[in-house]
């Protein structure tokens, strides 16, 4: 069972939302009641030792927020400030890649990295020359700018759409 130390609890349409300096504890079977959570959700511990800090999604319009013809291959910053918090670290979007040969890749990775293009920057390989879709999810870095790239200058078109985002709520 998991309780607070206050009766009020905050609520979404996503369900309860833990309240800041509310702490939540849990009655182990037999055992003593330990806490989940502190009283400050900057520093909250979970049972062991890591530190956790409370999130939410928030589903937006899909917006697009780039539609280009690349110019070349090198990571590009894209800033999506208009359509996120100034609390969100990552968003989920879309991208639309048309090229004029197949397996074409498009890239992001957060903003200020020194990730590489390669396996863990891949965000699609479109398997046709014409237009091919998907989703991914990036971090953001602290001015919610992420970056993108393509692996070829025969990519026509890179479409990039923002579906939602997630943010710290404390």
């Amino acid at each position: 069972m998991v309780s607070n130390d206050q009766s009020e609890t905050a609520h979404s349409a996503n369900g309860m939302i833990m309240n800041n300096n509310v702490a939540y504890s849990a009655k182990q079977a037999g055992g003593p009641t330990v806490d989940i959570l502190k009283k400050n959700a900057s520093d909250q511990t979970l049972i062991g030792e890591n530190s956790v800090r409370a999130t939410r999604f928030v589903a937006i319009t899909p917006t697009e927020v780039l539609n280009t013809n690349p110019g070349d291959t090198n990571f590009t910053d894209l800033d999506v400030t208009a359509q996120t918090s100034a609390r969100a670290f990552a968003i989920v979007g879309s991208i639309n890649v048309n090229a004029a040969t197949a397996q074409r890749i498009g890239y992001a990775r957060k903003n200020g990295t020194a990730l590489a293009k390669g396996p863990l920057t891949t965000i699609i390989r479109a398997p046709t020359t014409s237009n091919f879709m998907t989703d991914f999810y990036v971090e953001l870095d602290t001015g919610q700018v992420f970056e993108w790239a393509v692996d070829n200058t025969d990519v026509s078109a890179l479409i990039i759409h923002v579906k939602g985002y997630w943010e710290y709520v404390d």
